[in-house]
């Protein structure tokens, strides 16, 4: 499990605005607080959420996490065009992979019936 604030400084180096032994400034990581909020709020409306709100991020939701949080605030920071199409692009897969976690598969043990 990731802590908020691990996938927060995530969106920061996605971003380029922290480098691993850099501690973000308080405006930053409350503004990556809200961009968690406002992206956990998107995706729970979605029903793609099976963590808490409040609780630590499962590792396998982390990345993606950090990759619609950096996404969100690209234009606020005023991001370089490479930068942003790379956040684009991880967008992308992120949404994706969101939505292929949603998914509840059934497999049912009865043989097929045929109406």
């Amino acid at each position: 499990m990731a802590t908020q604030a691990e996938v927060r400084k995530r969106a920061l180096r996605k971003l380029g605005l922290a480098s691993t032994s850099q501690a973000p400034t308080s405006d930053l990581d409350s503004d990556m607080q809200e961009a968690y909020t406002e992206t956990y709020t998107m995706l729970e409306r979605q029903s793609q959420t099976f963590w808490g709100e409040s609780l630590d991020v499962p590792d396998e939701v982390a990345n993606h996490l950090a990759a619609l949080m950096a996404f969100t605030r690209a234009n606020d920071y005023g991001i370089g065009t490479e930068r942003y199409q790379r956040l684009a692009a991880e967008r992308t897969v992120a949404l994706r992979e969101f939505r292929m976690m949603a998914v509840n598969e059934y497999n049912s043990s009865d043989d097929p019936e045929d109406f």
